[in-house]
């Protein structure tokens, strides 16, 4: 064969190598680009608290939280989810990266997380509590100057200890941090700490398991836990909230038309009444509050 007939030859191998190459390429596209296929979101999940989010022998997440998020993805069928659990600051790290699309952990609202991160309407609401040993001068939120107590980096009340201690230089609440899971109720129980500041129900649970009978829990009324954190430059909207990162506006639309007709037809009332023994009159988590929180957050987020 001369140099000409094997130029030709390759040259047609090469223009046919072409045509298969691109119609390979375009039959691999198609599904991603078919309107029926779904999108996989990623949810990330510390394994603490209980029973708000539970972890079993195999690794799977559950709880109350994990629970609201799958009744919730039933009704939405363009979505696929993913769970993964991991340390509770991993979660935010997760977030910024674009690793996660959804966080969940028990987690409330600040202005901090407000200005990275969107949230979802509320999905639980049961008040808040002190924990401290009998005999503690602490009776109420203002009381939590000059005391120590243990808390996460990460954590809501963080953010709002910090405030405080700039306001008060001279009065300062002791601050020890952690990421560590904590028995709490010990290190209360013990004097290792002056108090400790969370849900009420989840510190009532606590201290139930602890058998611990030398502590008091007192329940913060609404009222005072936001006029505290109005004098410490900080807002406090009820509730807690599921978050993701900015770009997820449709994921969180979504979310929240089907979180929000759950609320109102009680599947979600039937879920707390089994994980918390509510009574309906004793469910704080009402269409009224899920609309002023959204409202408040919306007016804090600027939008």
């Amino acid at each position: 064969m001369n140099g000409k007939k094997v130029a030709r030859l390759i040259a047609g191998s090469v223009f046919l190598y072409g045509i298969l190459s691109a119609v390979s390429c375009s039959g691999k596209k198609a599904p991603a680009e078919n309107a029926g296929s779904k999108r996989l979101i990623t949810i990330a999940s510390s394994s603490s608290p209980a029973p708000w989010i539970t972890v079993d022998d195999r690794g799977e997440p559950g709880g109350y939280d994990i629970d609201v998020i799958r009744l919730v993805f039933e009704k939405l069928p363009q979505y696929d989810t993913k769970y993964v659990v991991t340390e509770f600051s991993s979660i935010f790290t997760g977030l910024d990266s674009g690793m996660y699309q959804f966080g969940v952990n028990h987690l409330g609202y600040n202005r901090a997380r407000g200005e990275k991160y969107l949230f979802s309407a509320p999905y639980d609401y049961g008040g808040s509590a002190i924990l401290v040993k009998k005999g503690s001068p602490i009776r109420t939120v203002w009381d939590l100057g000059g005391h120590s107590t243990v808390t996460s980096p990460s954590s809501f009340n963080t953010k709002n200890f910090e405030l405080y201690n700039a306001a008060h230089p001279d009065n300062e609440i002791k601050l020890h941090y952690t990421d560590a899971e904590t028995e709490y109720g010990l290190d209360v129980s013990t004097g290792k700490y002056d108090f400790y500041l969370f849900t009420r129900f989840a510190i009532e649970q606590h201290v139930e398991r602890t058998k611990l009978d030398n502590l008091e829990i007192i329940p913060i009324p609404r009222e005072d836990y936001e006029a505290w954190m109005e004098s410490i430059g900080n807002l406090h909207i009820d509730g807690n909230f599921y978050i993701y990162p900015k770009g997820e506006e449709q994921l969180q639309k979504e979310f929240d038309e089907v979180l929000l007709r759950l609320i109102d037809d009680g599947t979600i009332h039937a879920l707390r009444a089994k994980y918390f023994g509510l009574t309906e009159a004793d469910d704080y988590l009402t269409l009224d509050l899920v609309k002023s929180a959204r409202e408040q957050i919306a007016k804090d987020q600027g939008k």
